[in-house]
Order: structure tokens, then sequence, then C-alpha cells
């Protein structure tokens, strides 16, 4: 799910503003569906690849929490 974000939408069609390319859906190894698919990565990774492959300027990480523990992040 790639987005186009438009930071000003109250601004007028003449006007020139940020526009910023995102992923606001994205899971690391930290979820199981991700692992599933053959993601090896966790949230640095995801962000590193966000912006220097992708090209995004914001990634959101939403990585499932139902099972994840305080062992998982050392």
């Amino acid at each position: 799910l790639s987005l186009l974000l438009c930071l000003s939408a109250a601004r007028g069609q003449d006007d020139d503003g940020p526009i910023w390319f995102g992923d606001l859906h994205v899971h690391t190894r930290f979820s199981a569906d991700a692992r599933a698919g053959g993601t090896t990565g966790g949230p640095g990774e995801a962000c590193d690849y966000a912006r220097h492959v992708a090209g995004l300027d914001f990634v959101g990480v939403s990585d499932h929490s139902e099972f994840l523990s305080e062992r998982t992040w050392d």
C-alpha cells in the first residue's frame, strides 16, 4: 500500500506545498504473517529500505503485537 500524503489540504490548487510519499502499513519480522511471507528484517531495516531503496519520505511500522515480549526487542 503506497500512499500519497498531501500535508495541507486547505491550500488552494495553485499553491505549491509539500507532497510526501510513504507507506503507512509495513510489517517486519516481528509479525508472524510477514515472517511467513519471507520477511527477515526488523523495524530498522524497514526504515532503511523505505528511505534508501523505495525512496519514500515516511514509513509506518505496524507489526502485530500479540506475540511480542520484552525479549523480542533484545
